[in-house]
């Protein structure tokens, strides 16, 4: 069996997943390639093919930015469709896919089909929202899954209409990250003293909307002892720190705030995860994907907290005991726990053991390829 992965992103939660099972699929004994954008990290060429656009411009320009996105949405796919013809019949994963342009791209497949077989994985497996009219962004989705033998999700797969076909729907373990070695210096240090004073409660990773960084911040009014952590880099300029960071003046709270507004090397996002006392995954009600810093977290055993959202997140940390849970969108649910932790009355047990036993990189890859050989 021969498995092609196609990621055209160079960093964040789908790079690191790539990766991962990529490792996984070569270690149990697969042939694997994974199809990367030009500028990734150029470590092990044997297994990695370096051929998909940068997917980091150059130009600073929003509207440039935007432009050369929608390029890269047409071109990508393209490339990969010329790598294909070239190759061996393999089942080829689209751990990221171009929804954006699946009008476009989509049907030159269907002809590879006679040679290729074609996968998913549904990372984000509400895609109602992904372009501007839902209709659109249904009838896209739609358009990609008529190309898929398989689809893999985690957990939980939302009733949507454009799932109503044959591909094949199964679920694997997220995985867990477990580079907790390394810290930076610099950040454990200062948050070594912010600890010293504080009850730290951290939102971690891309700056989306769905995470209800207002709630978060306009509860910290009446607080003591709660300090806020601001960790990641904007998912799209539509949405940023800068706009938190004015709420924040707003509200007259931002000295009780630590802003970090990056993409977090390993060592970074140890230090962070090492020096976090609390948590937070409090997203939207609209929320219905798994969470990748559940996973990144786990090595840590943080205490969490956790909106009560139709999720893999909210499925998977009730079924293992790994979380206390609030109401989703409810700002005083939030407030009441803000206080709790200013009191510092933090007192669940997270079970993280049986956790650890069930996600594992392993246990994904033997049901996929379980899913990949029966049909």
């Amino acid at each position: 069996m021969n498995i092609i992965i196609y990621n055209p992103n160079s960093f964040g939660g789908n790079y690191s997943y790539a990766n991962r099972i990529l490792m996984e699929y070569i270690r149990l004994g697969v042939t694997c390639k994974l199809v990367l954008p030009s500028n990734a990290a150029q470590t092990e060429p044997d297994n990695r093919d370096f051929i998909l656009l940068p997917d980091v411009p150059k130009t600073q320009h929003k509207v440039l930015k935007k432009l050369y996105f929608v390029f890269r949405s047409i071109l990508n796919p393209f490339i990969l469709f010329f790598h294909l013809v070239f190759k061996s019949p393999s089942i080829v994963v689209f751990n990221d896919y171009d929804q954006l342009t699946a009008f476009i791209w989509v049907p030159f497949f269907h002809p590879l089909r006679f040679k290729h077989r074609f996968a998913v994985i549904l990372h984000d497996p509400d895609r109602d929202a992904y372009l501007p009219f839902q209709w659109l962004s249904g009838l896209s989705m739609r358009c990609v899954m008529t190309l898929m033998d398989w689809a893999l999700y985690h957990e939980v797969l939302p009733k949507k209409w454009y799932y109503n076909n044959g591909t094949h729907y199964f679920s694997v373990p997220h995985g867990l990250y477990d580079n907790v070695k390394t810290e930076n210096k610099q950040l454990k240090t200062a948050l070594m003293v912010l600890q010293g004073e504080f009850t730290l409660c951290t939102i971690l990773g891309n700056i989306r909307k769905e995470k209800n960084y207002e709630a978060a911040i306009k509860a910290l009014q009446q607080m003591q002892n709660l300090h806020l952590i601001i960790a990641g880099q904007a998912a799209s300029s539509a949405y940023t720190m800068a706009d938190l960071k004015v709420l924040a003046k707003t509200f007259e709270v931002a000295h009780k705030i630590t802003w970090i507004n990056k993409y977090l090397s390993d060592a970074e996002l140890n230090s962070v995860l090492k020096h976090t006392d609390i948590l937070l995954l409090n997203y939207a009600s609209s929320f219905k994907s798994q969470s990748g810093i559940l996973n990144v977290a786990a090595p840590f055993e943080p205490y969490l907290l956790v909106s009560k959202t139709e999720s893999g997140l909210y499925d998977i940390c009730k079924r293992f005991g790994l979380a206390e849970f609030i109401a989703p969108d409810c700002e005083e649910a939030l407030e009441e726990k803000f206080l709790e932790w200013d009191k510092n009355k933090v007192t669940f047990q997270p079970n993280w053991s049986a956790y650890r036993a069930y996600a594992s990189w392993e246990q994904n890859i033997k049901i996929a390829l379980k899913h990949f050989e029966t049909r």
